[in-house]
């Protein structure tokens, strides 16, 4: 009941100046109810260049749906829906999902992959957690990857949840290495719910505008500090 089909149309003209509507349609999650507006999770690649979105929930009710902020490092994005525009007796059963914990997750651990994990909007999959423990550096921060055993496709995304129903992990396309390529590589939950709270408030938020690496005992000692990160990356503006 937290899971919505969104359907992005993008609007443009071809070099023989026909005009033309490309549309893509991807899964996405509700995350927050603030009393005027449902906000969902998405990938942000599939509507950054939407001139609409319209959002179908699972009793088959249709909204408009707006593009509110999104993270490029993570390649998520968060939409706005209009409570008044769900007819009210259809709102009481949608639900936004609950957010769980990744941290003490452990290989071997069953779970589910709800959205398009396949490459199919509305799929699902099961299997169980098979690697974590890498890391990923984006701007200011570092993310949590674990893998599953669930097959991968360039038109997967989702999410992962436990068998709770609580949601664990983001699948991502953009942090995925070469050596899992075949595989769901997901974004554990636990580090960026901040990120997500900031998309949700839709608040401006401050950078300090660098990725770094966690500094080896070896580099350490050699610079005669007993912590630091060691600056890989300057990001402009």
């Amino acid at each position: 009941k937290s899971m919505v089909t969104v359907r992005c149309v993008s609007k443009g003209v071809d070099w023989f100046n026909n005009e033309y509507e490309a549309i893509k349609v991807t899964s996405g999650v509700i995350v927050a109810d603030n009393g005027s507006e449902l906000i969902i999770l998405v990938s942000l690649d599939k509507i950054q260049e939407a001139n609409s979105i319209k959002v179908t929930f699972f009793n088959a009710v249709e909204a408009e749906g707006v593009l509110q902020s999104y993270d490029t490092d993570l390649n998520i994005a968060a939409i706005a829906v209009k409570l008044k525009d769900i007819p009210e007796q259809n709102r009481k059963d949608i639900k936004p999902a609950i957010l769980g914990e990744s941290f003490a997750l452990v290989v071997g651990t069953p779970v589910i992959a709800l959205g398009n994990p396949n490459g199919y909007v509305g799929s699902m999959e099961l299997g169980m957690i098979t690697s974590k423990g890498n890391n990923a550096y984006i701007t200011d921060n570092k993310v949590e990857l674990f893998n599953t055993d669930i097959n991968d496709n360039k038109n997967a995304d989702g999410v992962i949840i436990n068998l709770k129903g609580e949601v664990i992990g983001i699948i991502t396309k953009v942090l995925k290495d070469e050596v899992n390529e075949n595989v769901n590589t997901v974004i554990g939950i636990s580090r960026i719910k901040k990120i997500i709270e900031s998309l949700v408030n839709n608040k401006e938020r401050v950078y300090f505008g660098i990725k770094g690496m966690d500094m080896t005992t070896e580099a350490l000692e050699k610079v005669g500090i007993t912590n630091g990160v060691s600056v890989t990356e300057v990001k402009p503006d």
